[in-house]
């Protein structure tokens, strides 16, 4: 039955010729013959042995031992496949005959497959060895081992493992370092020093794990040569040493970063700017947390322009220190390329703190030079003004009894005030030397206002043109846009000595990317080019090339600091614009200016028309520590209808107020006054009754202005000189409120 069911092959033979008696169905399955053509047959006849010599051993072994286990041999099938197999046998004796019963094992997978192993393993371009765990005896290596270690086969297999370490340190039959790979640190990888068979050293990683086969205790090792690696280790941090060394030299902070903007190194220099230690780039830190906030977007963007290949100029940024304090730097990144794919950005800050000092100390002279170069245009017109407002209130009085006349040279010298008072607005502005933020402004708007200032400067023999469009905004600092428009004309004015004409014109253009120079941040899009031409000199190409750099000059000792053009292209700049300048030698030069448009705000709106209030019953307390003017406010209040108290001091206003709290429905103080000035007169009067209405007015302050006086509470900021009708609607509309 067994013989029958199973499937491994089993044969019943002559021990004598081999002769077949029977087989079973896994006997034929595996030759590949039928019963019918073995039955009968010798092995040795069908050539089924491979090796005729196997089967006389097999058989011997037979006889002298009575039964043979897993004997290993090769045969070969019907189709001429050789089959590996384990073959077991013994005698039997049948009706007095003794026979050979033999039963096989497939085993042509595993020999396949060990065959296989063992050509990957010689193949290996790493070092293999199989050594006895006890006696560190070398049973096998495979040829990378050998080529390592410059050896043959036969010079290597049935030596001690010894024979191959540097400065061996005994430990009985084995070195102290085959023992700790075996007993201690199994498939640890350690680092071991190695000598070849020509005496070099080689420092050699060494993974070893222990095994058993067949009963054999062996340890299996894989050796890898890194001298080299180790050499070029080396190599690189003596490099990274000298690199760190090189920058913590350097002046200016050097750092670098990994894809996430993640700082990875950063010099002395960088640490100190930033207020930080060795220890903070340990636990973390990024690039965006030393960047203003207002600038972090930006950033993002040149960031991603830099590691996608382009090339970008260096820009400024506003920075923050560890303290939270912002200062400004100048700041040039480039990408760490990796096999052609950015990796991280290294890159130079260098701290402008000192030099924006500088360059407002600059920019202070060059304004006390603009302002010098108006002064004398100013004081003309200014003088007329004057003049004309003394002779029309001499010629009013002498003309008293016949009122039209009287009444037109009141209407000159109220004409003629407010050319004064408006000079004066233009002067107080363009002096102001505070930054403010960007915000939709109406570059007509600013650019009539400036012109009107510029117009009283001009020589006679100077013609000025202008031309305009619809409302065009832009985002910026109406002061700074005049400085710019200023300094063009003053400049204008000096290259024609004097006597032509500059034409300044506004107007919408789209730019594309090809009308943007590379030196420029700018994108495509819609702007306001606002362009000064004049018909002066000219320039040549080597003076065009020159004339924004700062402290270049064509003007003589004295005349000026060199600082205009490089200011007007810093100004335009920090509006996010670009310069372009158009110039012939004896035909002038256009300098055009173009900032990014921007929608029209909401917020503008008609200006509503100024209309007299008819007759009041409030009552107003009007304070000014000028008695005229005091006198003049009790007169126009009063002709107005509202009830008025006067006082010529902050303390006695106050101390009137304080006395009847509830009798008064309006202050109007003057700021600049001795002992209280009008902010503080406000502050204590609003401790008293916080409903109060309050009305600020100020010739001119450096210690408020607009912007602080609405955070302090006050319902309205004036400056004087006013009209009455103007006075008269601020009046009404804080008090219909």
């Amino acid at each position: 039955m067994v013989f029958s069911t199973s499937p491994d092959p089993i044969a019943l033979t002559r021990i004598d010729d081999g002769t077949y008696l029977d087989v079973n169905e896994g006997f034929v399955n595996l030759s590949g013959y039928t019963k019918e053509q073995l039955i009968g047959k010798s092995s040795l006849e069908m050539n089924i042995w491979r090796n005729h010599r196997d089967r006389s051993r097999f058989v011997a072994n037979l006889l002298e031992k009575g039964r043979v286990e897993n004997f290993e041999t090769e045969f070969v099938g019907r189709s001429g496949r050789v089959i590996y197999g384990l073959m077991s046998g013994r005698i039997i004796e049948i009706d007095g005959e003794k026979l050979l019963l033999t039963i096989t094992r497939d085993i042509t997978t595993r020999k396949l497959t060990e065959e296989k192993y063992s050509t990957l393993i010689n193949e290996a371009n790493i070092g293999i060895c199989l050594a006895e765990a006890n006696s560190g005896e070398i049973l096998d290596v495979n040829n990378a081992f050998l080529q390592m270690m410059e050896y043959d086969r036969d010079e290597v297999i049935g030596q001690s493992q010894a024979k191959f370490e540097a400065a061996p340190i005994s430990h009985g039959s084995v070195t102290a370092g085959f023992v700790e790979h075996r007993d201690h640190a199994s498939g640890e990888v350690r680092t071991r020093r190695m000598r070849t068979k020509s005496g070099k050293i080689l420092e050699v990683d060494i993974k070893a794990s222990r095994l058993k086969i067949s009963d054999e205790d062996l340890l299996l090792g894989f050796f890898q040569d890194v001298s080299e690696r180790k050499n070029t280790l080396e190599l690189l941090r003596n490099s990274e040493i000298r690199f760190k060394d090189m920058t913590n030299l350097l002046p200016e902070a050097v750092y670098e970063t990994d894809l996430n903007l993640k700082v990875t190194y950063a010099n002395l220099k960088a640490l100190e700017l930033f207020g930080y230690e060795e220890s903070d780039l340990e636990s973390g830190l990024y690039v965006t947390s030393l960047i203003a906030p207002e600038y972090v977007d930006f950033s993002h963007l040149r960031v991603q322009r830099i590691f996608s290949g382009k090339s970008t100029e260096s820009q400024e940024y506003q920075c923050l220190k560890k303290d939270g304090t912002v200062f400004p730097v100048l700041l040039h990144s480039d990408a760490i390329f990796n096999d052609g794919k950015p990796v991280g950005l290294r890159g130079v800050i260098i701290d402008l703190t000192q030099r924006k000092q500088d360059e407002e100390e600059l920019l202070k002279l060059r304004k006390l030079e603009s302002i010098g170069v108006l002064a004398g245009g100013v004081a003309h017109n200014f003088n007329n003004s004057l003049a004309a407002i003394i002779g029309s209130l001499e010629m009013a009085k002498r003309k008293i009894d016949q009122p039209d006349k009287v009444r037109h040279f009141l209407d000159t010298a109220t004409k003629a005030s407010f050319r004064a008072r408006d000079l004066v607005s233009q002067i107080l502005k363009f002096s102001r030397q505070e930054e403010k933020a960007h915000v939709p402004i109406n570059l007509p708007h600013v650019v009539e206002e400036t012109l009107a200032l510029v117009s009283s400067t001009l020589p006679a023999t100077t013609r000025l043109n202008y031309r305009t469009a619809a409302d065009l905004f832009i985002r910026g600092d109406s002061s700074q846009i005049q400085e710019c428009l200023l300094n063009l004309c003053n400049n204008a004015v000096q290259a024609m000595a004097e006597e032509g004409e500059i034409d300044i014109r506004l107007q919408t253009v789209s730019l594309e990317q090809v009308d943007i120079p590379s030196h420029y941040e700018c994108r495509p899009g819609h702007y306001v080019q606002l362009s000064v031409k004049d018909t002066g000199c000219g320039m040549e190409q080597k003076t065009l090339e020159k004339i924004f750099d700062p402290f270049f000059t064509t003007k003589g000792i004295g005349e000026g600091t060199g600082m205009g053009l490089a200011t007007v292209q810093g100004l335009v700049n920090q509006h996010g614009g670009l310069i372009k300048v158009r110039t012939k030698i004896g035909k002038g030069s256009t300098f055009e200016l173009y900032f990014p448009l921007i929608e029209t705000p909401r917020s503008q709106q008609a200006e509503k028309e100024v209309v007299d209030p008819s007759s009041h019953r409030e009552r107003i307390l009007f304070i000014d520590d000028d008695e005229t003017l005091t006198d003049l406010g009790h007169e126009i209040l009063t002709d107005l209808g509202y009830r008025v108290s006067v006082s010529l001091s902050g303390r006695e206003g106050l101390e009137i107020f304080a006395s009847k709290p509830n009798d008064f429905d309006l202050l109007i103080t003057d700021q600049t006054m001795p002992g209280l000035t009008g902010k503080e007169l406000i502050f204590q009067v609003k401790k008293i009754r916080p409903d109060i209405r309050t009305i600020l007015l100020t010739g001119y302050s450096s210690k408020i202005d607009k912007e602080q006086a609405e955070q302090a509470g006050i319902d309205a900021f004036c400056m004087k000189p006013l009209s009455v009708s103007e006075l008269s609607q601020t009046i009404e509309s804080i008090l219909n409120r």
